[in-house]
């Protein structure tokens, strides 16, 4: 009975976590798939857009960080709760201000950064959730197909903003106050059937191989040199950078560089998204059969490369490259973010973090990096598309090669040890 009621808690808690990050996903993902919109009907420039995410990126940053020291020291689900709840009030008050025809640039700015740290928990503490409820051994395929969240809910999102925008003939607000309603929707669930861990659901289940002893908690300094966690964070900072990139720009290239709609947008981004599915599930089982995951996001991250030079490649004309392209890079791209913000990460705050009590602070810290790197990216490239496409595309490469680097000791390290110890299995 305990080891049905163990089951039973594992697949809620999977499941809501699951949706806690589509939700997320798809009300960010509602405002970026509208923003050429806002930039036409309110006068926004591409520059004041690209400070606004980074704002929005920055604050996001600061909300991993803080999150996972809090949660750390009180309820995980209530700082969850707490998070999403400011989260769809701003996206509320950001639809009916426009609605209400206000077009004051400050003022969505300060409500995009507010949103920042309110949805900047939400996967610090999600990861924390599922790495206390589920073994080490069967997290590489589990946190593979969890960590498509992302993807799932920017397909959401983007279907969302098309049907209410191009089918309906709904206005951008409507968008973000309907996606934004998402949030508040799985504050409820939590509410009523998460737990922070087994032992909190039923104190006679037994024990994961993730439960430790109880020892002092270490600061956030002390959490940062925790062996592999810098490593990790460096790595995951260039490649949130990329991948946000793609989330954040890819809409705006294609509707102003090639005029496309926003059914043809949409189609092409859910492609992108689809394709991080299939890579973190894929990358996720093949780094369970291998155990070593950095050197399975090395590979794919060396594989990136390529494509990001083929994108720069594709003239008026032959759009249908894009087709080929913009999936095979989500592939690579947001197929390796996901494996590290979900699978990577858990093992790190479970192996590591777990040693001084500090699980989800270590989560925060490789997460918020993520963010910062993407948050400098995203000013970085609404300057650089002012002089060329090509050179943003030039400067993704550069900064894929960079994570390929910083993870590279980590990933020889882990496969010199594995080779040693005689663990792959096939």
């Amino acid at each position: 009975m305990v080891g049905y009621k163990l089951k039973r808690g594992q697949m809620t808690v999977y499941l809501i976590t699951f949706l806690c990050m589509v939700a997320a996903h798809s009300s960010r993902e509602g405002w970026w798939m509208v923003k050429a919109d806002v930039h036409e009907e309110m006068g926004f420039t591409s520059t004041q857009l690209g400070l606004m995410d980074s704002t929005f990126l920055f604050l996001y940053a600061l909300g991993y960080f803080t999150s996972g020291v809090i949660a750390d020291c009180f309820s995980p689900t209530k700082v969850l709760r707490s998070g999403m709840s400011i989260g769809m009030v701003c996206f509320w008050i950001m639809g009916v201000l426009g609605l209400s025809k206000v077009t004051s640039y400050w003022i969505y700015t300060v409500l995009w950064g507010i949103e920042g740290p309110a949805q900047g928990c939400v996967l610090t503490i999600t990861v924390g959730i599922m790495a206390n409820w589920f073994p080490s051994s069967e997290r590489g395929k589990l946190m593979g197909f969890w960590g498509a969240n992302a993807s799932v809910g920017n397909i959401v999102g983007e279907w969302v903003a098309a049907i209410l925008h191009h089918d309906l003939g709904l206005g951008w607000e409507w968008v973000i106050i309907v996606t934004g309603s998402f949030l508040g929707i799985m504050v409820y669930a939590v509410y009523a059937f998460v737990k922070d861990s087994p032992e909190e659901e039923d104190q006679h289940m037994p024990l994961l191989d993730n439960a430790v002893e109880e020892v002092e908690r270490a600061g956030f300094w002390k959490a940062w040199k925790l062996p592999g966690v810098a490593s990790c964070a460096i790595c995951y900072g260039g490649v949130k950078l990329l991948n946000y990139g793609f989330f954040m720009w890819l809409p705006y290239y294609l509707r102003l560089y090639y005029g496309m709609d926003m059914i043809e947008i949409g189609l092409l981004t859910s492609l992108y998204d689809l394709g991080g599915v299939v890579g973190s599930v894929l990358g996720g089982y093949f780094s369970d059969l291998v155990k070593v995951r950095s050197a399975t996001v090395e590979l794919m991250l060396v594989l990136a490369v390529p494509m990001l030079l083929v994108f720069q490649t594709v003239q008026l004309g032959n759009e249908w490259m894009f087709y080929l392209v913009v999936p095979t890079t989500g592939f690579m791209v947001g197929g390796s973010a996901n494996i590290i913000a979900a699978a990577v990460s858990a093992d790190l705050s479970q192996k590591e973090g777990a040693k001084c009590n500090a699980r989800t602070t270590v989560i925060g810290i490789i997460n918020g990096t993520g963010s910062l790197g993407a948050a400098i990216g995203q000013i970085i490239i609404g300057w650089l598309q002012t002089i060329s496409w090509n050179a943003v595309f030039y400067f993704m490469v550069l900064v894929c090669a960079g994570s390929l680097m910083s993870l590279l000791p980590l990933a020889i390290k882990d496969s010199k040890k594995k080779i040693a110890n005689n663990k792959y299995k096939f």
